[in-house]
């Protein structure tokens, strides 16, 4: 008897690729918190000094959103994954050998920039494909799975002797296989809005045109922001959160790196199961209300002194998280015309995960100074302002007459 393998489309392949690619980038951002308490000794620098790795993947993120739109025109979406997928390589193997300080700072430049590729590429296929806000739900909660497994690996590596850098032996041979899948399943098309965009440039030989075309749209910088705020928010609660329940909460440190796991494995929880509800009864009224929820178990964390009330609360907090980030880029498609997607999700998913340097660098500063119960707080406060901005983000209107 013959074991007969199902053959996968071209678009199954392709989707998979996407998924794995968002896993491994999950588990890149998800390690950095706990890799840094070691880091920071290691090259003798204090705190401040050793958060600007968080500014320098910044860095490189940022480059990615504002050229991810010019390189899909003129490399296409293959060639452009191909080129995130090396450089996100390449820094994995200057990381795994603990260079210079100054290296290692460069090295996150070239993280931020293959990271911010692959994210905005991924993101730009999976919103072009049919029922794709259920589908984005799906490709960040392979994220989520990827964070939540990236705690337990560092942790395990840690408590055994074994020094920090290797820890990055392993992100290195993940990474790696992100250069073939690239090449292989994005070789015949490039998914629909890459498409649309390299129609788009038959009548547009200028990618600066379209890059100005998008920035100058009011639904492009508030979702820009939303994003930049959510994923800010969600790396703070996730890197910092096991500091402020040992400190605060006087948790016991082992105990509370398995309530870190657990926000992550809320997060792709959040993602897999609340993606069909959200697109059924309504994309904005359902992230308004995960915002106010989030809020409220954020509040609980803050200010009830029981612990098991606050771990319970910090995994629900992943869960209403979840689906936000994949929702936002389904709704931002829907208030930019067709020709113009392609730069908007990779402008927008570019810049939203610059967060996860941001404001993790922001929290450090600011709990150094005041302590970290500031975390709570800070958390809610970055709640509010999505809240806001998600509110302010214009309605649907007919493709013609999109703001």
């Amino acid at each position: 008897m013959h074991l007969t393998l199902p053959k996968l489309s071209q678009e199954q392949f392709r989707l998979g690729a996407s998924f794995y690619m968002l896993c491994v980038l999950g588990f890149n951002d998800a390690s950095l918190g706990g890799l840094i308490t070691v880091m920071e000794p290691y090259y003798n620098v204090n705190h401040a000094i050793i958060s600007l790795v968080f500014v320098f993947t910044t860095v490189g993120y940022v480059l990615s959103a504002v050229t991810i739109g010019m390189l899909i025109i003129k490399l296409s979406l293959r060639y452009t994954l191909l080129l995130g997928a090396g450089c996100f390589a390449t820094a994995f193997a200057l990381l795994c050998w603990a260079p210079p300080f100054e290296l290692l700072c460069a090295s996150y430049v070239v993280l931020g920039f293959g990271a911010g590729i692959q994210d905005a590429g991924t993101n730009i296929y999976v919103a072009g494909l049919k029922r794709s806000s259920e589908k984005l739900n799906l490709l960040h909660g392979f994220y989520g799975i990827g964070a939540f497994v990236a705690p337990l690996v560092a942790a395990a590596i840690l408590a055994s002797g074994i020094r920090w850098n290797f820890y990055y032996l392993v992100t290195l041979g993940l990474a790696l296989i992100n250069i073939p899948l690239a090449y292989f399943a994005f070789q015949t098309q490039q998914g629909n809005l890459a498409e649309q965009q390299d129609d788009q440039q038959q009548n547009n030989d200028d990618g600066g045109k379209m890059l100005k075309q998008v920035v100058l749209k009011r639904a492009t910088w508030l979702t820009a922001m939303f994003l930049l705020l959510y994923v800010g928010a969600e790396v703070s609660i996730g890197g910092w959160i096991v500091t402020f329940l040992v400190t605060v909460k006087k948790g016991d440190p082992d105990k509370m790196r398995i309530v870190a796991s657990s926000f992550w494995a809320g997060i792709a929880l959040g993602r897999f199961v609340l993606g069909i509800p959200t697109v059924r009864f309504g994309e904005r009224r359902m992230v308004a209300l995960y915002l106010i929820l989030a809020a409220a178990l954020k509040l609980i964390v803050w200010l009830v002194p029981e612990i098991i009330a606050d771990s319970v609360c910090i995994a629900l907090v992943g869960v209403v998280l979840g689906p936000m980030f994949p929702t936002a880029i389904s709704v931002v498609t829907k208030l930019t015309t067709k020709d113009l997607h392609a730069t908007t999700v990779g402008l927008v998913s570019s810049l939203g995960f610059a967060g996860a340097a941001i404001f993790p660098f922001l929290s450090g500063v600011i709990a150094s100074q005041q302590g970290i119960w500031v975390l709570e707080p800070f958390a809610l406060s970055l709640f509010v302002a999505m809240l806001g901005l998600w509110v302010a983000l214009p309605r649907q209107k007919t493709p013609s007459s999109v703001i």
